[in-house]
């Protein structure tokens, strides 16, 4: 991988911090237990964040056990686009989650090259993507130097990788290695649900009756996701689940 100079990445560091926007450098491997790992500890902040956006990065990051997370640039910037506002910089185009107790260490590049050969393929699309080794690389065919990778075969779900995906490429030797994963489209992209502080479309249900009401939500959540939304006309904040792009439903008891 490509290695910058320190003197270089704190010189950068202090230029964005005095110049007052938030810049986020997106952690490009984390080799960490995924139990307890936050959004945060896929990116390294450098200049000041509203409150609301520190609140978004101590969130779960919601790494499986035993599998890979890969987590896009934008799905960063979808979720954290209404807290930090215009000013703020993205550095990266991806993070990705790799358990230690599944890639061995003289692996771990080789698999960050694979995503990275994968995902310029645009396969990937804007969400977060469980990564499940069926068959990871063997250790005796691993390249001395970075491979050519040859897409076997890709099972697709509107347009996006979601499934099983087996890549083949030259290893030691000579010899022609594959590797075998299962990927899953696991949480989709913020920009398909709800950005912090915009008004929604709020669904109030209790039994077959439906009411339709305006509100504010308090955070970004993509569909399927917890969210709070404050309504004028109640006075109040309710808790409800995103349905779909600007709309919030909420289940009355």
């Amino acid at each position: 991988m490509r290695r910058v100079p320190l003197l270089a990445v704190v010189v950068f560091l202090a230029a964005a911090s005095a110049a007052g926007a938030a810049t986020l450098y997106l952690r490009r491997v984390v080799a960490a237990d995924p139990a307890g790992l936050t959004v945060g500890d896929l990116v390294q902040v450098a200049g000041e964040i509203p409150r609301a956006a520190q609140d978004l990065l101590s969130r779960s990051a919601g790494a499986p056990a035993g599998k890979l997370l890969l987590v896009p640039a934008p799905f960063f910037r979808d979720l954290l686009a209404g807290s930090l506002g215009d000013g703020a910089a993205f550095v990266g185009n991806r993070s990705l989650v790799v358990p230690p107790s599944l890639v061995a260490e003289d692996a771990l590049d080789l698999i960050d090259r694979l995503v990275e050969w994968l995902d310029r393929q645009g396969g990937f699309g804007r969400g977060a993507v469980e990564l499940e080794l069926l068959q990871p690389p063997e250790r005796g065919s691993l390249p001395a130097a970075s491979p050519g990778f040859t897409l076997v075969r890709a099972e697709r779900t509107s347009g996006l990788i979601s499934g099983v995906v087996e890549v083949s490429f030259q290893g030691a030797g000579n010899r022609t290695s594959r590797v075998v994963l299962r990927a899953r489209q696991a949480i989709p992209s913020g920009s398909d649900g709800v950005r912090s502080g915009e008004t929604v479309q709020v669904l109030f249900r209790r039994g077959s009756v439906t009411i339709e009401m305006e509100g504010r939500v308090l955070s970004s959540a993509a569909p399927g996701q917890a969210v709070t939304v404050w309504v004028a006309e109640s006075r109040r904040s309710f808790a409800g689940t995103v349905a779909g792009r600007k709309v919030v439903d909420v289940v009355l008891p």
